[in-house]
């Protein structure tokens, strides 16, 4: 009889140790299904931020309209007493630019005409230059006359912006006459007359 709650003891403690898990494993049974989402469970996730499409690495980049040459720069006029009729002007431009042709523009200052106003105009295009040009001379001007020029650049049918403006006043040419010569002196006669044929008193 003391011996019979000694066997149940152990059958008891034989139970408990056969289901425990074994040392070092810790064994969690999850429900099927746990950790995965399903599509109702994803639906709402890009809310508001629609569609995002795929990305083609094959598209290629967009081309971008063509722009307009540089303006050309340093713009300068000359003017001499040796060519008071002429303006030569000189400026500098992009030789990468790929410049067709240059347009000068002149217009003419009124500042110094005085009441003489009938060269006074607007802005007009006086020369068109093939795209290499550096220089340019603009003749048969006024004396004392502002001339004042801009320079635009062109390639095709694009113009760039205008150059700074350069003026330039002609010289003011003075023409001095020359007094008529004095007659010269009379030949004198024998006898003091002036008639008849005149003979030279040695």
């Amino acid at each position: 009889m003391e011996q019979r709650p000694k066997a149940l003891k152990f059958v008891f403690l034989s139970f408990l140790l056969l289901s425990l898990p074994r040392c070092g494993q810790l064994v969690i049974d999850a429900p099927e299904g746990f950790g995965q989402m399903d599509e109702a469970s994803t639906s709402g996730v890009n809310d508001g931020l629609g569609d995002i499409p795929p990305v083609d690495i094959n598209v290629p980049p967009p081309i971008l309209p063509p722009s307009a040459p540089p303006a050309p720069t340093a713009l300068a006029g000359v003017t001499s007493l040796s060519t008071p009729t002429r303006i030569s002007l000189s400026w500098l431009s992009d030789a990468a630019a790929n410049i067709t042709e240059f347009s000068i523009l002149r217009r003419i200052d009124p500042t110094l005409m005085g009441s003489s106003t009938s060269l006074v105009g607007d802005e007009a295009e006086i020369a068109r230059l093939p795209g290499t040009s550096a220089s340019y001379t603009d003749s048969d001007l006024a004396s004392g006359t502002m001339y004042c020029y801009r320079v635009y650049a062109h390639r095709d049918l694009l113009a760039s912006d205008a150059s700074s403006e350069v003026c330039v006043v002609t010289p003011n040419l003075i023409v001095i006459p020359y007094p008529d010569p004095p007659p010269p002196d009379p030949i004198p006669t024998e006898g003091g007359g002036v008639g008849g044929n005149p003979k030279i008193v040695e």
